[in-house]
């Protein structure tokens, strides 16, 4: 029989399920006390299943919610830059940030990256991050 652990896919999980469904269909050459421990192990397995299953999809929302976090974390400019004319986070060396669409290589005043809005130019620019979804309202009632 398969070992189950926390660490099992949802595909595992469904794995043993079936493997102890063909144990159940063979119970019929065991006599009825061994009917009984088998059938009191396969209740637990499908318990410790259960609770894989449940495991492994809370572990699938939880790699999502690492996604979505990774996502807004600052990237560092000599890493990547983001796609022009996306509006972004910007920061520089000293820690002021500033919201702004351009992040570019400044060749002429060789100053390092620099972005800029409509109001301001931020020079020396090291990292930046994707800004996030705007507020959604939830629907009242719904």
């Amino acid at each position: 029989m398969t070992e189950t652990t926390p660490e099992m896919s949802i595909h595992d999980v469904v794995e043993n399920l079936k493997t102890m469904e063909l144990v159940k269909q063979s119970l019929e050459r065991f006599s009825a006390k061994e009917r009984e421990t088998l059938n009191a192990a396969i209740y637990d397995l499908e318990c410790l299943n259960a609770i894989n299953l449940d495991l492994a999809s809370e572990n699938d929302e939880l790699l999502d919610q690492i996604s979505k976090i990774k996502e807004t974390t600052w990237i560092p400019v000599t890493k990547r830059l983001p796609k022009a004319g996306t509006e972004v986070l910007c920061c520089n060396a000293c820690g002021a940030y500033l919201l702004a669409v351009c992040i570019y290589k400044d060749g002429a005043c060789n100053r390092g990256y620099i972005a800029e809005n409509s109001e301001c130019v931020m020079y020396d620019v090291v990292a930046w991050m994707p800004l996030p979804e705007p507020y959604k309202a939830e629907s009242e009632g719904g």
